[in-house]
């Protein structure tokens, strides 16, 4: 076998035959690395034949290669953008003819970037940081692998709890969160220190941003929970709003549509409980963006109904329409808008009682989204359904119907 550095070097040169423009973007590359992080073996305690940890690594070499070029050609394209960006900058400064000619080279290379979905890694600096941690925890699995397929027992124990600390270095941060407190993991027993791998450890915490659910609100702030629990209660510092948090990793998510809903079955790692499948529908004709890995906040409104899926991993929000979606009233106000809340105040006060008014209800939410694309194709349509609206809510408002304040965003079922 060859040795680690010469493995690493093979990497490098793989990486320049690559083209960042044709690999999967950051988060699939993370995935990628997770899996080879999890993959490696305990080191044996001792040495003998045909030792199964010392073949499973010698498996693992391969595909640590493997994803160590595109982490390295990735990072590569992120520097050049970099690099570009540098000297569009000095010649806009300088000539504006060259400073042209550099800013033309960097929109080139963006585009390039954003092909391959690398675009945060070239110009985000919390990516960028992202991408090197990854990069240094898998020259330090590789190194550990080789040595654990050679047989050298003290250095790979050595080399095995330098790369689990560096993995769960690199794995413990996204672009909305940290988990801090982490002091990765020790070595079985280290002589000098006296510390043990099985000795109790101070609690960890996770900071993570959120985004207020209120209509009126929706800012992200941030906050610091313990990371031995899942759900959390809290209330945004800006509005008082409060909301709920359900906080773990993505293990599976399937996605079926009927009709105009779409209904998701998500396995969830949840921070310090058991999995568990979740299940829910949403009428937001919009995929979840999330994937398998991903440690997403699912945020519960004040009423405790689901209102969105927050991926901390990629800082994408989703925000969750019930099948009780005012599809027309949406397209003429918009998602969000306060109208919005006094249309279901009145859907579930003055109809929904009545058998007559739940039949009306049903129909509007078996035909009410094709109606609402059909409005929505001109603008005189638009603006005469919005009249019309406008003149309904007068009515309801006059009549008291109008939502409690403070009530969220319309996500109540």
């Amino acid at each position: 076998m060859k040795t680690a550095d010469e493995l690493i070097q093979e990497a490098k040169a793989r990486s320049g035959a690559l083209d960042a423009r044709k690999l999967p973007g950051l988060d699939a590359l993370r995935l990628e690395a997770k899996a080879i992080f999890s993959a490696l073996p305990e080191p044996p305690a001792y040495r003998r034949d045909n030792d199964p940890a010392a073949q499973m690594a010698q498996k693992l070499v391969a595909p640590a290669i493997d994803c160590l070029a595109r982490l390295y050609c990735v990072g590569a394209a992120a520097a050049r953008v970099t690099t570009i960006a540098e000297q569009a900058a000095q010649g806009t400064a300088a000539s504006g003819r060259e400073g042209g000619e550099a800013l033309g080279g960097l929109k080139k290379a963006i585009a390039g970037l954003k092909q391959g979905r690398a675009t945060a890694g070239g110009l985000d600096q919390e990516s960028m940081a992202s991408l090197n941690a990854l990069t240094r925890a898998m020259e330090l699995h590789l190194r550990a692998l080789v040595a654990m397929g050679e047989g050298r027992i003290v250095e790979a124990d050595l080399l095995a709890s330098e790369a689990m600390a560096a993995a769960r270095q690199a794995m413990c941060e996204g672009v909305l969160f940290r988990f801090v407190g982490m002091g990765g993991t020790p070595p079985v027993f280290d002589r000098a220190t006296g510390v043990s791998r099985y000795d109790p450890r101070s609690d960890e915490r996770l900071k993570v941003q959120l985004t207020c659910l209120a209509t009126r609100c929706r800012k992200r702030s941030q906050y610091e929970v313990a990371a031995q629990k899942a759900f959390h209660r809290l209330a945004c510092p800006k509005c008082g709003q409060s909301f709920g948090a359900l906080i773990g990793r993505v293990g599976t998510i399937r996605r079926t549509n009927h009709g105009v809903t779409s209904h998701y079955a998500i396995g969830f790692e949840l921070l310090g409980e058991p999995a568990r499948l979740l299940e829910f529908d949403d009428a937001s004709q919009k995929g979840i963006p999330a994937a398998a890995g991903d440690l997403v906040a699912l945020l519960y409104s004040c009423t405790g109904s689901l209102a969105a899926a927050e991926n901390l991993t990629s800082g994408a929000l989703h925000l969750i329409v019930p099948k009780g979606a005012c599809f027309v009233a949406t397209m003429a106000f918009g998602e969000g808008a306060p109208e919005l809340d006094d249309f279901r105040a009145f859907r579930d006060a003055r109809l929904v009682p009545h058998p007559l008014g739940r039949r009306f209800v049903r129909a509007y939410y078996r035909h009410g989204d094709s109606f609402a694309r059909l409005l929505s194709r001109t603008k005189p349509t638009r603006r005469a359904t919005r009249w019309a609206l406008e003149a309904i809510h007068a009515r309801l408002v006059r009549g008291g119907q109008r939502a409690r304040q403070g009530r969220d965003g319309g996500r109540d079922e």
